[in-house]
């Protein structure tokens, strides 16, 4: 049995980079936290087939010592399995503790240097001459960059991974990318010790990277976006996808919760209002951080009783400072698990599908609910994988979890009338033979 694993510091991380994988293995399973992973190891609780895993550590906002302590856990843990491929995800934009995750990566697998790269063109996000861009725009001078939570003041990617790293960084430049194959291959097989950071602006760059990785057998020595995942992907060999049975998915009464405060998410949410005709229309979206302000909570179960889209709407960015973001969370996850446990007044589940923006949100709904893992099966678009929940409360609910800083303006609709059977199916079977 082959397995293929991702580790990334949050969850829509990891289901966006691990979901690359769909088209060669015959499930892909996401855990919402390492000790969900832990468990189903130890319990041998995952399912026969070829497998790929996405594993979140949580460990984007928490100090670079925990952070690093939990990703070579959950490194160490995946070793266990013997994974033909172990990936370490790193955010497109360079937040969280890159430095310290990569060397937590090195220390679990014995490697003495990582090739990585964050670049994700579907974003716009590209590195040239060891800048990270966003949108053409220097990192530190983006939208991403002024990110209230995670702001960034560097672009160059050396010295952002250099600011608490005792590891050497060395760079390979976009000509030496675009350059022979057999040389970049030699480059990648002779990788300097520390960290070997690549230029790439185009999925083709990515590409070349990930042939000369595959060729120089470097493939527990990988870190990068979605985007080099999904070229990693392309060159492994496919599995014959078997055993899966399928039901059409159609479901009617979706709730969104936007948890992230970022532009592009209230940009969806825009396009969707605008765009609402037999879609979304009427959407209600209003605040779940004031407990005063309850109230909203009749409203958005008067929607979903119409077999509508009730819209949470998120904190807008320049009053961040205003609320406590576990607070925000804590409230999004109570409201959702109250809205879940509702029926209609024919008995019918009251919420029978979910789409979450913003890791930090969809970890805090997971845990709320008891998620044991999320079985991928589809990607709306880049960025926005399809999947059921697993165990808990919302056991065999379809789920849809994205970055709030990815997708396009039409994102929201597009997700929307995916739940609603627009294209595709889903699995029906639960996860069942051992290891």
């Amino acid at each position: 049995m082959t397995i293929d694993i991702v580790v990334a510091d949050d969850l829509t991380g990891a289901a966006d980079t691990v979901v690359q994988f769909l088209p060669v293995v015959d499930h892909v399973l996401v855990f919402p936290t390492l000790r969900r992973f832990e468990q189903a190891v130890a319990d041998r609780a995952l399912p026969a087939g070829e497998l790929a895993i996405g594993v979140s550590t949580v460990s984007r906002h928490v100090g670079s010592v925990q952070a690093a302590r939990h990703v070579r856990l959950a490194h160490l843990t995946a070793l266990l399995l013997w994974p033909r491929l172990l990936f370490h995800k790193v955010d497109s934009a360079l937040r969280g503790n890159p430095e310290s995750e990569l060397a937590a990566y090195l220390a679990a697998t014995g490697e003495p240097g990582v090739l990585m790269s964050p670049a994700f063109p579907p974003s716009r996000r590209s590195v040239r001459d060891g800048v990270l861009y966003v949108g053409g725009v220097p990192l530190a001078e983006s939208e991403v960059g002024r990110d209230p939570r995670t702001p960034a003041t560097e672009s160059s990617v050396p010295a952002l991974l250099g600011r608490h790293s005792f590891l050497p960084i060395s760079t390979i430049p976009l000509g030496s990318v675009r350059g022979s194959q057999e040389e970049l291959t030699a480059r990648v097989r002779a990788l300097a010790a520390g960290i070997t950071v690549a230029d790439a602006e185009t999925p083709d760059d990515l590409a070349r990277i990930a042939r000369a990785v595959v060729d120089a057998g470097l493939l527990h020595a990988i870190s990068g976006s979605a985007g080099l995942a999904r070229q990693l992907s392309v060159l492994l060999p496919r599995s014959a996808r078997r055993g899966i049975e399928e039901t059409h998915l159609r479901a009617r009464r979706i709730l969104v919760v936007i948890g992230s405060p970022h532009p592009r998410a209230r940009a969806q949410i825009a396009h969707a209002v605008r765009e609402r005709a037999g879609v979304l229309s009427p959407v209600y979206y209003g605040w779940a951080v004031d407990p005063a302000k309850w109230e909203f909570m009749r409203l958005l179960e008067t929607v979903l009783r119409r077999e509508e889209c009730a819209i949470v709407l998120p904190p807008f960015l320049d009053n961040m400072s205003r609320w406590n973001s576990d607070a925000i969370l804590q409230s999004l996850a109570t409201m959702a698990q109250r809205l879940i446990e509702r029926t209609t007044p024919n008995g019918e589940p009251l919420v029978d599908a979910l789409v979450v923006s913003g890791g930090d949100t969809a970890a805090a709904l997971c845990s709320r609910f008891g998620t044991e893992h999320i079985e991928l099966v589809d990607e709306v678009f880049p960025g926005a994988p399809l999947g059921v929940m697993r165990g808990g409360l919302t056991n065999g609910i379809p789920i849809v979890t994205k970055s709030g800083a990815h997708g396009p303006d039409d994102g929201l609709v597009r997700i929307i009338e995916r739940l609603r059977g627009a294209a595709g199916s889903l699995p029906s079977v639960e996860p069942g033979a051992a290891v």
